[in-house]
């Protein structure tokens, strides 16, 4: 169900994000139009219910409560909170892992009148931090992510995570001093969500499923972005779906001299990614298929009877996504039966579109599952056969 807030606090709360610095914008690309043609008919319907071009004229136009609110965020980001970003990048954490950075951002939320519950649905580094000055609804929820990336050389950030729980708070704080001042109904709730770039666990979906999320109007967050610009207002998609897998071969180990004695489990490994660059043709461009070797033997002079692989198996719908996530197992069984080792497959971890459905106790606006594609041939089916 679709919950308006008021007139007044629609245009404050909704294009604030949107006009202050390193706003994040959706993903909307022509294949996914494609996929989802049937969902897509339905979000622009109930776009025109909404009159959403109208809602975008008035909430854009000129506004002088809304411009002090982003003035003074961007004001907050400008004199504090890059410099708090730039210690967050130099000091990176992984998953589950950011204590630091976590201390450091609700230290920052405390010091601006919020209160901090921490260890959210049993995770360490997660957290929820209210306005003290909260006033009924509506409730603007704020995702922070902290983050860093997983290196070979020690964690990094790479993916603006150092900087989007410094924008965020901007928002917060901005949009808490307006409620304190103008003495308006609503309330701002941040929640902290580590662990974005590792699965399992997922820390939204346990969020979600401890009903941290409850109560919230809309939830927005920032997010970095290659594109400045999106074709047209209104409802759009934000960030590939991703299966997580991990590809164990085993073979038998021999000596060097003797390798026709063994099953190398490492050619079988090679030949597997070798299989998925040959598919590539095969699977829609916004596909992204990326994986490491974690295990590839232990001494040169052994035929490795063991090796392994983690991908993370992108793509813009569920639906499609599956088959892709196909086309890489059917490689890894291929490179097996070719090399003459087996091959163990786990799909250890998801993060889905429609994971995020109820959240907010039941008032997300919208949630479509997308349908199947009847005009896309499976993996291993010719078109037309």
């Amino acid at each position: 169900m679709i919950r308006i807030m008021p007139t007044r606090l629609r245009a404050i709360f909704l294009p604030l994000l949107v006009l202050i610095p390193f706003s994040a914008l959706a993903q909307d690309t022509p294949t996914e139009k494609e996929a989802a043609r049937d969902v897509l008919k339905k979000m622009s319907a109930l776009e025109q219910s909404l009159d959403v071009p109208g809602m975008v004229t008035r909430l854009t136009g000129p506004n002088a409560a809304r411009d002090q609110v982003v003035a003074r965020a961007k004001e907050l980001i400008d004199k504090e909170l890059l410099t708090l970003a730039d210690d967050i990048a130099t000091h990176p954490e992984i998953g589950f892992e950011e204590k630091r950075s976590v201390s450091k951002l609700t230290d920052y939320l405390r010091q601006h009148n919020f209160s901090i519950e921490t260890g959210t649905a049993g995770l360490s580094t997660a957290f929820v931090a209210k306005f003290k000055g909260n006033n009924g609804s509506p409730v603007l929820g704020i995702i922070l992510e902290y983050d860093a990336l997983r290196g070979t050389k020690g964690a990094f950030h790479g993916d603006q995570h150092s900087a989007q729980g410094p924008v965020g708070m901007a928002a917060a704080v901005a949009m808490a001093e307006y409620l304190t001042r103008t003495k308006a109904p609503g309330s701002i709730v941040v929640y902290g969500t580590p662990g974005e770039e590792m699965m399992p666990p997922n820390a939204k979906t346990l969020m979600h499923e401890a009903h941290a999320f409850d109560g919230a109007d809309i939830i927005v967050r920032s997010h970095a972005s290659s594109q400045t610009s999106r074709p047209a207002h209104g409802f759009g998609s934000c960030c590939l779906n991703i299966v997580g897998a991990k590809y164990t071969f085993s073979g038998a180990p021999t000596h060097q001299m003797t390798p026709w004695m063994g099953r190398n489990a490492v050619e079988a490994v090679v030949q597997f990614f070798n299989n998925i660059d040959a598919s590539r043709i095969s699977i829609r461009p916004e596909a992204r298929i990326q994986g490491v070797i974690l295990e590839g033997g232990t001494a040169p002079n052994v035929v490795p009877d063991r090796a392994v692989a983690d991908f993370y198996i992108r793509y813009p719908d569920e639906v499609y996504l599956q088959q892709v996530v196909e086309f890489v197992d059917n490689a890894a069984k291929a490179a097996a039966l070719s090399t003459g080792t087996k091959v163990k497959i786990d799909h250890y971890g998801k993060d889905l579109s429609h994971r995020a459905r109820d959240a907010g106790g039941g008032r997300v606006s919208i949630h479509e599952e997308l349908r199947s594609h009847r005009n896309q041939p499976r993996a291993g089916e010719a078109a037309g056969l």
